[in-house]
């Protein structure tokens, strides 16, 4: 947290009539007293310089909805309708403003839209953009009493609290984090053991947790007591329904969710880990459990290891805050390798709309000829319908691959940024003698389409 454009074919200038988008409304008006099409016996002029996707004629208000297509409009007095124009112009699987046969007639599958299918390593293919990258982690730490243990010259629970301030710290917003505590409550005795086994508790509920923040939410708790493992995994339930409504809410519909549980033990307060975790994905929410095993005797590590295999989760042993460290890395660095397959993704989006301007000029001119033949046939009202119906279908396909291209071109440097930010702090955090070098900032610029020359390719 990365092309393909088309040969320009020409077309002849023929008086038609065209059509003009306003910024705001789906539908181009066109004017009703612009002049019919050139019929077989009407010479056509060739063009003097290249075609292009640019109306020629200014809108009048004089219009009238086609009601079989919504988003079309052709002139007041037209007689539009499916009997007229023939039901096979109101069938548009992929929305790009032409019939399905059209888009056949010019090669194309006519239940995709074309010049999207954009595969870039690391990315989502076609038109799902990042939002894979869109993440909910909750981390699950344990803080029973054998956490106040040594290892490397440190306590595991210092240790544990270094890696997970660190990770916040390197971690691009586009994750929102969350964090759960157990065995902080109570004491390792008998006498506490009720206390600590109930003792699961929120104290960053997922999207709070953050570079901001997590160095004081980590010195609020210190080792202490029992390992109620399952009761912490059962926590995790409303948390994780909770933040995917929320995402749900801003439109990312499948954001990848992981629970990260960081122990050095087994459980101690007679739950059941594993069913625990199987009750989250039986719960409808698509997620995976991640197991830390932090200095995890041999004898304990596949009572683990099986509460991250039920849910498609993995397992890692880690011996002290180093390797601690490292294996959170992981989940990091694909966000910093995404620079990349970000710059892929900018290239093969501007390109949109060079990449279908064949298929725009093309499609108008099909749809000409038919209105040609309806001339030749007599027939005035299909004849003006069909002319209006191409110049419209072209322009409002070169207007909705323009807005496709600035919804898609600000997400990625809103991607982008988030990176740059989360490069920054890394960097700062690991400058001096760090074990870890700083990923390499992206070095291709984002541009807007209209500034990217085309580039020549099939489409």
């Amino acid at each position: 947290m990365a092309l393909m454009v088309v040969l320009v074919v020409g077309c002849t200038s023929d008086g038609d009539p065209a059509a003009t988008a306003s910024a705001t409304a789906p539908a181009v008006v066109v004017t009703e007293t612009a002049p019919g099409p050139a019929t077989a016996s009407t010479p056509t002029e060739e063009p003097t310089s290249e075609p292009s996707d640019e109306p020629t004629e200014e809108p009048t208000e004089d219009a009238t909805a086609y009601p079989d297509a919504p988003g079309l409009i052709i002139p007041e007095g037209s007689v539009a309708t499916c009997e007229l124009a023939g039901p096979e112009f109101c069938q548009d699987s992929n929305g790009n403003f032409f019939p399905d046969f059209v888009d056949e007639q010019l090669g194309l599958d006519p239940t995709v839209l074309p010049c999207r299918d954009v595969d870039c390593p690391g990315v989502l293919p076609g038109d799902a953009t990042l939002e894979g990258l869109n993440q909910n982690t909750l981390f699950i730490l344990d803080a029973s009493g054998s956490m106040a243990g040594q290892v490397g010259g440190e306590t595991k629970m210092a240790a544990a609290k270094a890696a997970l301030v660190e990770y916040v710290s390197i971690t691009p917003e586009l994750v929102d984090i969350g964090l759960v505590v157990y065995g902080h409550q109570g004491d390792n005795t008998d006498a506490g053991r009720a206390e600590s086994c109930a003792g699961v508790e929120t104290f960053a509920e997922i999207g709070e947790l953050s570079f901001d923040t997590v160095e004081a939410t980590v010195a609020q708790f210190e080792p202490t007591g029992w390992t109620p493992i399952a009761t912490s995994l059962e926590s995790a339930g409303p948390l994780l329904t909770d933040a995917v409504a929320a995402d749900a809410a801003e439109g990312i519909d499948a954001p990848t969710n992981r629970v990260v549980l960081i122990s050095d033990g087994l459980e101690t307060c007679d739950g059941d880990p594993v069913a625990a975790a199987q009750s989250l994905i039986g719960q409808g929410i698509d997620l995976v459990v991640d197991v830390i095993g932090f200095d995890i005797p041999d004898a304990d590590r596949s009572a683990l290891e099986q509460v991250a295999t039920v849910t498609g989760g993995t397992y890692s042993d880690v011996g002290n805050g180093d390797a601690l460290r490292d294996a959170l890395d992981v989940y990091s660095d694909q966000f910093f390798a995404a620079a990349d397959a970000i710059n892929c993704r900018v290239e093969a989006v501007g390109q949109t709309t060079t990449c279908g301007q064949a298929i725009r000029i093309e499609g108008r001119d099909l749809i000409r000829d038919l209105a040609r033949e309806a001339g030749d046939a007599g027939d005035a009202d299909r004849e003006r319908f069909l002319t209006a119906w191409g110049a419209t279908a072209q322009q409002e396909n070169l207007d909705a691959e323009e807005a496709y291209e600035d919804e898609i071109l600000a997400e990625l440097e809103e991607y982008r940024a988030l990176i740059q930010d989360a490069l920054a702090r890394r960097e700062e955090l690991r400058a001096g003698g760090s074990k870890v070098a700083a990923a390499p900032a992206s070095t291709c610029p984002l541009v807007p389409h209209a500034d990217l020359a085309p580039q020549g390719g099939p489409v």
